[in-house]
């Protein structure tokens, strides 16, 4: 019985505890005065307004980063060119240098950049090369 009788008491005790909590929550709550930076009602139609259409612009936005990505990812799947036909252009590349080909007949011909070309100009000028003096000396 004196078990019964402890918990009667500690259940009370929690009741009246939560009751003058509730109390003293309300109390707060009447007493506490309007923010004076909350909007007035009036304004509440027009920040909806405002919000929503944020939002709307921010799904839009959402839908052209993840279409950019798609066809990111697409453009990363496709092959890359051969290694073998790119050693192919340059091969043709340094052997045209060595005939005397110009840089612009170089990207014409065998499809390099410009600083590719201007490289294997460099490397395999033929007979400008014999004019100048070896590299590694």
């Amino acid at each position: 019985m004196p078990d019964s009788l402890l918990y009667a008491v500690a259940i009370t005790a929690l009741v009246v505890s939560d009751v003058l909590l509730i109390v003293l929550g309300w109390y707060a709550l009447r007493q506490r005065s309007p923010q004076p930076d909350m909007a007035p009602p009036e304004k509440l139609p027009q920040d909806l307004k405002a919000l929503t259409f944020s939002v709307g612009m921010l799904g839009e936005r959402l839908t052209r980063i993840e279409s950019q990505l798609v066809r990111l990812q697409e453009r990363n799947e496709q092959p890359a060119p051969s290694m073998e036909a790119n050693h192919k252009a340059f091969e043709v590349a340094a052997k045209l240098a060595d005939q005397g080909a110009e840089v612009e007949e170089l990207i014409k011909l065998c499809g390099l950049t410009c600083g590719e070309a201007e490289l294997i100009k460099l490397l395999h000028g033929g007979a400008s090369r014999s004019t100048k003096a070896p590299l590694l000396g």
